[in-house]
């Protein structure tokens, strides 16, 4: 499971105001979603009706576009389609996910093509799962700055280590070496791994319109 989606429905039922609300795992199947929406008392667009997706990796830090003020049945589809996408992926390419939404998607800025980034949306982050590939490189086994320290003196990564001895390395900071390499190449850390070689916003593929859901828009899975 990449995530869930909880879907909150307001009806007015003999004169009272009543919730309905019905849970979503992501992904799921569309029958699965009718269901879901049936449960919900939900169809088409509601004004009364909103949802809230939790995702479960690392990347819930990046993807916080996850309510909506009035709700389409389109939104659940994408959403949905985007946690197919994200399940797809290994470790490493989930990393490289996480990087890439860190890198590109800003929810804070009213105006983020002006600094190099995208508007945070789950239509862009379906366009950042295209842009996932073995061109972004990847070292694993990497949790902090301190072990991306340690995986440059051990792997010879950078200059200056290669007939160090043993009781020079005692002395060394593993987290300054970490930080200074990851700056150097311009990375993060996620999932477990240091990702870097990250494209550039101009050589970002983004295929999807945003404009109907992701798996009928005639992009290719």
């Amino acid at each position: 499971m990449v995530g869930s989606l909880t879907i909150t429905n307001r009806l007015l039922v003999k004169g009272k105001v009543e919730e309905r609300i019905a849970e979503l795992e992501l992904p799921s199947s569309r029958s699965m979603i009718v269901h879901t929406l049936e449960m919900a008392d939900m169809e088409g667009v509601s004004e009364n009706g909103w949802m809230k997706v939790k995702w479960s990796d690392s990347f819930a830090q990046q993807l916080e576009m996850t309510t909506f003020g009035s709700m389409d049945i389109s939104h659940i589809y994408e959403v949905n389609d985007l946690a197919e996408r994200i399940d797809r992926f290994n470790n490493e390419d989930r990393a490289r996910f996480c990087a890439l939404c860190g890198c590109f998607l800003d929810s804070t800025n009213s105006n983020p093509e002006k600094y190099g980034r995208l508007e945070s949306s789950i239509a862009n982050a379906i366009n950042l799962t295209y842009n996932v590939s073995d061109k972004i490189q990847v070292i694993t086994q990497v949790d902090n700055l301190t072990e991306l320290g340690v995986q440059c003196v051990s792997h010879k990564l950078m200059h200056g280590f290669k007939n160090i001895s043993s009781t020079a390395l005692s002395y060394l900071d593993f987290t300054k070496i970490g930080r200074d390499y990851m700056c150097s190449l311009d990375g993060c850390i996620h999932n477990g791994c240091f990702v870097y070689w990250l494209p550039k916003l101009n050589e970002l593929k983004l295929p999807y319109d945003g404009k109907s859901p992701a798996n009928k828009s005639g992009v290719a899975a």
